[in-house]
């Protein structure tokens, strides 16, 4: 558009000479054609200029996106929160809200101590080039923990059970929404939204006993953390470990075991050890090879019980310590003889033989026929035909014992 004004104002002026007339050039067109190398210099220095302007304000946005503060972590009492300041800042100095500060440090951690507005201060250096960034933070209050042990804490192994009241809270109001216990024997536990106070119980597992710690972190719904760490918490007493085996026999009649004693205790750490056999008897051996009889029809359950010397007691029972049969069935009668007006008679045995099977009555009295005979019941009846004498005879099969008979006489 400048070129175009130019040749019409060019042409503007010839048309002002008459025909034949000298052309002569304008003072305005003289100094143009003068100016136009020093205007286009100008026009190259000014764009030069805005490209620097640019490039410098660009400069300056990049080292201010790059002086930003990262942090990462809840911002409560007493828990650290991560601070993380420019990757190509050559110094790095930190304020946190007047109560602290950091020299030389690019990432640091920094747990506040009081609740409140505060403002985080970063400084760094980018190619040369100071940069100052702010961080502003609500810090909140952190809960605390609260525990009471309600019962001993010394235990005996058995039984043991300690439980504590967590009367845990945040005095901002904010509501506890977790807690974890660890004990140092291993076993977690966790509630959520816990209603509290409450009452916390646990069993120390580990039988070599000891002194346990307890790991308590509570977290409100704010993301804010308490921590503690009771050293010492409860004590258990070694497991006492009553044990024993037995090679549990089995015969008739009567029968001999051989028992182990096998407990975890040491005999010198023991008060008192008591037997019970099953069989109505009790002995205070401590063996460690004991030898027991068994007498009489039965399977016998023994246990034993062990006492300390600080007072604690552990027992343990072996089922079917020995087990024995009775090999031979006394018959007994109703009565002795047999009378014409009263021929019947009961019959019976003093003890049912375990196990036995195939058992069959004779009562000696061919005369009444299929009567004479019974294998249905160990205490059958019989009317006898006439006057006796007559031989009553059992027979049955025992799996241990053999074939077995019994006899009686009726006169």
């Amino acid at each position: 558009m400048i070129f175009q004004s130019q040749n019409l104002r060019k042409t503007s002026i010839k048309w002002l000479y008459p025909l034949g007339m000298c052309h002569k050039t304008s003072i305005f067109d003289r100094l143009q054609q003068k100016n136009i190398p020093k205007m286009k210099g100008l026009m190259n220095i000014m764009k030069g200029a805005i490209v620097a302007m640019v490039a410098m304000l660009t400069s300056i946005g990049d080292a201010a996106a790059q002086c930003t503060i990262q942090y990462s972590g809840s911002p409560c009492v007493g828990v650290p929160v991560s601070f993380n300041g420019s990757s190509t800042g050559t110094t790095h100095d930190w304020d946190f809200n007047g109560e602290n500060s950091q020299t030389g440090l690019k990432n640091l951690n920094y747990a506040f101590k009081t609740p409140g507005n505060k403002v985080v201060t970063y400084i760094t250096t980018i190619n040369g080039t100071k940069c100052t960034s702010t961080l502003n933070l609500v810090v909140k209050e952190s809960p605390k923990i609260k525990l009471k042990l309600q019962n001993l804490y010394e235990q005996c192994f058995e039984k043991n059970l300690f439980c504590f009241t967590d009367s845990s809270s945040n005095k901002n109001g904010a509501k506890i929404t977790k807690i974890k216990y660890l004990v140092s024997d291993g076993q977690l536990f966790e509630y959520s939204n816990p209603t509290l106070p409450q009452t916390f119980c646990f069993s120390v597992k580990d039988e070599r006993g000891g002194s346990f710690e307890l790991f308590v972190e509570v977290e409100d719904e704010n993301g804010c953390i308490d921590t503690m760490k009771l050293v010492g918490a409860v004590k258990v007493r070694e497991k006492i470990g009553a044990r024993f085996t037995s090679n549990k026999p089995v015969a008739c009649d009567s029968v001999t075991a051989t028992i182990n004693n096998i407990s975890r205790i040491d005999k010198s750490q023991v008060k008192k050890i008591t037997w019970y056999w099953g069989d109505g008897s009790t002995t205070s051996d401590w063996g460690p090879t004991i030898k027991k009889t068994f007498k009489g029809q039965g399977t016998y359950n023994s246990k034993v019980v062990i006492e300390t010397i600080d007072g604690c007691k552990d027992s343990f029972t072996v089922q079917a310590t020995a087990a024995v049969f009775k090999s031979k069935a006394n018959i007994w009668a109703s009565k002795d003889s047999t009378c014409i007006s009263e021929p019947k008679i009961d019959f019976g045995v003093d003890e049912i033989p375990t196990g036995a099977t195939g058992l069959l009555w004779n009562f000696g009295d061919p005369n009444t026929g299929p009567q004479n005979f019974d294998n249905k019941t160990w205490f059958p009846s019989h009317s006898f035909s006439g006057l006796g004498p007559f031989l009553v005879q059992l027979t049955y099969s025992h799996p241990i014992c053999g074939n077995k008979t019994a006899f009686d006489t009726i006169i």
